[in-house]
């Protein structure tokens, strides 16, 4: 990878990180070749899989993947998106979204993570919010790294598989959609 070339990190949020946050996040990222965009949505949040959904998240594709491996400042990156990473679910730990269900509002915690393009056909949602204790939120980012090299490209598109880190098996745990679907119709 050129040197020269920037590496386009999306976060999109709804609203909660405001001007002082995106300047400590791009001050971060200052002598990288990453590029902070931001999607903000003050509206109210809704989907009718919100426990299968980010509601602030940064997301990138393969062309950061590559560089935090061919890059001559490739751990420089990763160290420095550990520190966004920490400092926005400590800033969104205690955010709450509105979702109207049937003209009644509802609050519900928000979930943060990272949206993974890996290619056309998939992508995964690694869900950050729920690992609350700081040495295992670190070890978990850790190996999201190894998850992702170990998986494979999808032969056809799906929708992004939704992960969560077992503290148990000290793993990243992948559900796909179709899963989840099946999962919420047998506890209905």
């Amino acid at each position: 990878m050129h040197k020269n070339t920037n590496i386009i990190v999306l976060l999109n949020h709804l609203g909660g990180i405001d001007e002082a946050d995106l300047q400590y996040i791009e001050e971060k990222f200052k002598d990288l070749p990453i590029v902070l965009k931001e999607i903000r949505s003050d509206k109210e949040y809704n989907t009718n899989f919100e426990d299968f959904s980010l509601q602030v998240f940064y997301s990138f594709s393969s062309p950061f993947l590559a560089a935090l491996m061919h890059h001559e400042k490739g751990l420089d990156i990763w160290k420095s998106f550990k520190t966004v990473l920490t400092y926005t679910r400590n800033k969104t730990r205690y955010e709450i979204y509105s979702r109207q269900k049937m003209e009644i509002s509802i609050l519900k915690p928000i979930t943060f993570g990272i949206h993974v393009v890996m290619d056309a056909n998939t992508s995964y949602n690694f869900e950050l919010s729920r690992i609350l204790d700081d040495k295992l939120f670190e070890v978990s980012l850790d190996r999201i790294l190894t998850f992702l090299s170990d998986q494979s490209p999808n032969k056809q598109y799906d929708l992004p598989f939704y992960v969560r880190y077992s503290a148990d098996k000290k793993q990243w745990e992948s559900e796909s959609f179709q899963d989840y679907l099946l999962r919420k119709s047998m506890s209905n």
